[in-house]
Order: C-alpha cells, then sequence, then structure tokens
C-alpha cells in the first residue's frame, strides 16, 4: 500500500544500512524501485539507483521529472531537505507510491520537535511507518496508530517491544508499571523460545 517510511537516527546510526536492507529484501524484479541518493552506497540488484550530480544537470528538478518518465512503485530518498521536495515527494502518496526517506534526528524529542514544524503538517498523516536507529544495535519501529498516538499528537505511556528484522538483536523499552515489566519478561521469554520469529508490540494512551 501507498504512504511514508521514515527511517529516523543520528548520524552514523545506521539508518541507511537498514534502508538498503529492506530495498534487498523486496527487490525481487516484481516491483519497479528507484533510489535518488548523492551517492549509492552498495549496488542493489533489481534497483534503479541513481545519483544527484550537479555538475551533470541532474538535481532535484530534474530528478522530479524521471521520476514521473519512470513512475517506480517505490522510491528511496535520501534526505528531504527543501519544502518544495517535501510537497512533491508527499503527493507521490497520492498516486499510490511509497516513499522511504530519512530524517535526522538525535533522540525520540528530538524527532517529535521536529515534526511539529508547519511545514510538516502536510506531510505528517501520510506517515505509515516511524522507524527509529538509536544506533546500529537499538531500533524502535512505530507503525501507525502508535505513532500517531505517542510521536505525533501526544506524549501517553508506552510499553513497547521490537524484535528487528536485520539481526540486530532485541530492543525494549519499558516504562514504569510492574505488570508491564513482567509483559515484557513473558514476550522475551516467548522470542527465545520461538528461535526469534516473534514480534509484539503493544501500546497504551
Amino acid at each position: 500500500s501507498s504512504g511514508i517510511i521514515l527511517v529516523c537516527g543520528s548520524s552514523l546510526s545506521g539508518k541507511t544500512h537498514i534502508i538498503y536492507s529492506i530495498l534487498s529484501e523486496i527487490a525481487d524484479g516484481t516491483k519497479n524501485i528507484m533510489t535518488i541518493e548523492s551517492i549509492s552506497k552498495y549496488n542493489l540488484e533489481h534497483v534503479n539507483q541513481c545519483e544527484l550530480n550537479e555538475n551533470i544537470g541532474f538535481n532535484i528538478e530534474k530528478a522530479m521529472r524521471f521520476i514521473e518518465f519512470q513512475s517506480p512503485d517505490l522510491i528511496y530518498f535520501e534526505g528531504i531537505t527543501s519544502k518544495i521536495a517535501l510537497d512533491y515527494f508527499g503527493s507521490l502518496v497520492f498516486k499510490n507510491k511509497v516513499l522511504i526517506t530519512e530524517f535526522l534526528a538525535d533522540n525520540m524529542a528530538d524527532l517529535i520537535k521536529k515534526l511539529s514544524y508547519n511545514d510538516f503538517e502536510m506531510f505528517k498523516p501520510l506517515i505509515s511507518c516511524i522507524i527509529f536507529a538509536h544506533n546500529q544495535q537499538n531500533i524502535e519501529v512505530f507503525d501507525t496508530p502508535i505513532e500517531a498516538k505517542y510521536i505525533l499528537n501526544s506524549n501517553p505511556t508506552k510499553a513497547f517491544i521490537i524484535i528487528p528484522p536485520f539481526e540486530y538483536g532485541l530492543y525494549y523499552t519499558i516504562k514504569h508499571e510492574k505488570k508491564q515489566v513482567l509483559l515484557a519478561l513473558y514476550v522475551i521469554i516467548i522470542y527465545y523460545l520461538s528461535g526469534g520469529n516473534f514480534v509484539y508490540e503493544s501500546y497504551r494512551a
């Protein structure tokens, strides 16, 4: 389905590695996938990788026209740095496209603060998933109902456990109540008994 996958984190937190892992997993030759990057970090099979280069005239405006010509199903744009690009890439969601993009934020408080700026008012409702890379071992994934309550609107009490699919290990955040801690321990036990193929996520407003 269409929507925006926002991969967040500080510099060198592993954002690009996560995105390339996602692209590698879904690039099976049946989908039209395009990347717009400053420099391609790895060569990906079945992915049309494009590098922005002002020296040869391939700037953001040319990239937009190229996207319209190629009509990809999924676009990875390395980083949206202008309101024009923000509005354009947001509009692709209404054309049934999936957009993956990076967002620099040092921590969750920084992310919430930056997303509160007026420039993101039209962009935020289109976000279908937020992935926050605290570092290469600790990753949080927020789906639509969680991000709407915890990130985009308010700051509720949260019990949240993630087993990420990129072999980074188990990251969990538990706040306050004892029953939440017991629930976390229960889920961790299931995680190990199932061989690591178990995902649990919970939120409470």
